[in-house]
């Protein structure tokens, strides 16, 4: 399992060329070991042109435009060269947990516990872009545990919730009183 990366920064072209680097020389290493039979490399849902504007799936574009997204895009294309191993991409969305995660819907989720306002775009948007880290943690067991065939993976929520009916349940769950703008400009995300 590769998780190693170097997460955006202000320098973010620094931040690229070691990720690239870094598995670049992973790739050696995988070519002189004769036991290695799986990789599973944990990529991102940022190699799509906007993962933060709805539900992501195929259809959306791959055409990160950030150095992050765009290091992990090229790490896979990278990755997916490799012969006689079989090589799994993951393409994680916003990982949840019972502890302090740093994406879109767990930052929401602790804005409206701590009943903050909260300026929103797009309530009708469908939102899918998040995991619960057990799922995943299961996902991945079944990866080491049987022999699927090579391949990438966008991994999400099953069924999407617009986001006006995300914040419901949230606001819900919590008794929150915080106040929710919603701007309704175009070519926003969330």
């Amino acid at each position: 399992c590769h998780l190693a990366a170097m997460l955006p920064k202000k320098n973010n072209k620094d931040m690229y060329d070691y990720n690239v680097d870094m598995n670049k020389n992973l790739i050696k290493k995988i070519k002189e070991s004769n036991s290695l039979k799986k990789l599973i490399f944990f990529s991102t849902a940022r190699v799509y042109n906007n993962s933060n504007k709805g539900k992501i799936n195929e259809r959306n574009f791959l055409s990160a435009k950030d150095p992050y997204g765009k290091s992990k895009y090229n790490s896979e294309k990278m990755f997916n060269r490799l012969k006689n191993i079989k090589v799994y991409n993951l393409r994680l969305p916003g990982i949840l947990s019972n502890k302090k995660n740093i994406n879109f819907l767990s930052k929401l989720i602790d804005d409206v516990y701590k009943n903050n306002d909260i300026n929103l775009f797009n309530p009708n948007n469908y939102f899918n872009n998040a995991i619960y880290i057990d799922s995943l943690c299961h996902f991945i067991y079944n990866l080491i545990a049987h022999d699927y065939k090579s391949g990438t993976v966008l991994l999400g929520s099953l069924k999407p919730l617009t986001l006006e009916r995300i914040v419901k349940i949230i606001k819900y769950k919590f008794n929150s009183s915080s106040t929710i703008e919603w701007n309704t400009e175009k070519n926003k995300g969330f």
